[in-house]
């Protein structure tokens, strides 16, 4: 079986919060599963203060620069070195930098490591971008071990960071457009999440439609199919809790989701239906401005939750009456798929969407399982909310045409199949160099010196 190397800044378990690492690790879980020998160098579990334990679940038996144990979650054939990194805690260009930088420096120099201390080989080197820092380490470490580089685009970065306002300067977004580039026409495959990224790419770099692979986000609907397996309530706690109709959204709180309109729509409905009531489950840098924002609209209809890991939130999606998508009115965003829609669909509850014309509206369309109004725009919000109060029993009818189509379309398990067949059973790895200096010291080799060196780090190759 093949030897591969998967880098991704974020990676979390079943029993994390966190849902943007949830992809990688069904990805490697499937090419472990498989038979592949895979490697993850990452950094956490989401942008939602990845270095925050108190607001994770603490994992004791994880590979890290400062350790060498493993998950119970994990099989034996799939390591994990999760490194510590800066938290994304604040929406300024540096913070979110440093996040960036530091993960990505940490990731080229532990891959250096398993080249050399460990003399690791990999067949194939898999780099998930964004951030773009990943995927150009990843390129540099399948140059290093000699092997095939597969590109993830998750987002697409430049235009992205440019919507968003993180970078405007011109000679920035053309440098970074430039690097896409590069690593479109020197990767062997490019996996997409979303079928409008396919066309951009093609665009951008003429050429490399012939590589590009979509393979979308999906549904773990074992979570879904079987809710008795998990106790207790979160939102039926009591009478009151029982009789309200809940609206959910789950998800990252920042500037792109724009909860502000979430909240406004609230305090719209508020004054008119008081029996319907909130839930925002989630975190990120926007968090306590959000709350500040609801006391400031005296809003008491609306709840905030810490993330729940993904073995959890299906109960609490599917407890819920409506769930909520909400994003700011840029085109860019019309292009993406983002996690919680599946999760939305698997959980069969109606889903209200907020977004520009693109791939969420048309999914919503497609399996009839929800309304779609335009973003930025409280009093549509409302209104479409209040409709799906008045009507339930229409609503409860999408909600199952959506569990169905998402059985049909995103099952994450047949999805897994998909990523399982881009890389060949077998690859004969090259043989080793005979090298006449066996006791190859990289921090000289390097000229870092010890500071470069990690404090009680124990590097022991698998079983």
């Amino acid at each position: 079986m093949s030897q591969i190397l998967y880098l991704a800044q974020f990676f979390s378990l079943d029993m994390e919060p966190g849902g943007q690492g949830q992809r990688h690790y069904k990805h490697a879980l499937a090419l472990a599963n498989f038979g592949h020998q895979v490697t993850v160098i990452t950094g956490g579990g989401t942008t939602m203060c990845p270095d925050n334990t108190d607001n994770r679940v603490k994992l004791e038996n994880i590979d890290s620069l400062t350790g060498g144990t493993r998950s119970n979650e994990l099989p034996p054939n799939l390591r994990v070195i999760r490194l510590s990194v800066s938290a994304m805690k604040k929406r300024s260009v540096l913070n979110r930098a440093l996040a960036y930088f530091d993960f990505s420096g940490k990731a080229l120099w532990t891959g250096l490591k398993l080249a050399f201390q460990e003399k690791q080989q990999f067949s194939f080197v898999l780099g998930s971008s964004p951030p773009l820092l990943v995927a150009l380490v990843a390129y540099l470490l399948a140059l290093v071990f000699k092997a095939s580089f597969y590109l993830e685009v998750r987002d697409l970065w430049s235009q992205t960071m440019n919507a968003n306002g993180f970078i405007t300067n011109p000679w920035a977004i053309a440098l970074n457009r430039a690097i896409e580039s590069w690593l479109y026409r020197h990767s062997e495959r490019i996996i997409t999440l979303s079928p409008a990224f396919n066309d951009e790419i093609e665009a951008q770099t003429p050429g490399v439609r012939h590589k590009i692979v979509y393979i979308p986000n999906g549904a773990d609907m074992e979570f879904y199919q079987h809710p008795q397996l998990w106790h207790g309530s979160y939102l039926r706690t009591t009478n009151t809790n029982r009789s309200r109709f809940q609206i959910n959204y789950a998800g990252v709180f920042s500037d792109y989701t724009h909860l502000e309109t979430l909240l406004e729509a609230a305090q719209i409905v508020q004054a008119q239906h008081p029996k319907i009531h909130f839930n925002l489950v989630g975190g990120g840098y926007q968090a306590e401005q959000l709350k500040t924002y609801a006391q400031q609209l005296q809003l008491e209809n609306v709840t905030f939750w810490d993330a729940l890991p993904k073995s959890r939130i299906s109960k609490f999606l599917m407890e819920g009456d409506l769930s909520i998508i909400n994003y700011r009115n840029l085109s860019i965003f019309g292009q993406v798929l983002p996690n919680k829609l599946y999760d939305y669909l698997a959980a069969g509850r109606p889903i209200l969407a907020a977004a520009p014309p693109g791939e969420v509206c048309r999914v919503i369309e497609e399996s009839n399982a929800g309304k779609t109004v335009p973003p930025e725009d409280a009093a549509a919000l409302a209104e479409a909310m209040i409709w799906f109060y008045q009507n339930q029993v229409t609503g409860t009818q999408m909600g199952l045409k959506g569990q169905q189509y998402v059985l049909r379309h995103f099952n994450r398990k047949h999805l897994m199949d998909q990523i399982v067949d881009l890389f060949p059973k077998v690859i004969p790895l090259p043989l080793p160099e005979q090298d006449e200096q066996a006791d190859f010291d990289l921090d000289s080799a390097l000229n870092l010196g010890s500071s470069a060196n990690v404090a009680g780090s124990k590097w022991q190759p698998l079983p």
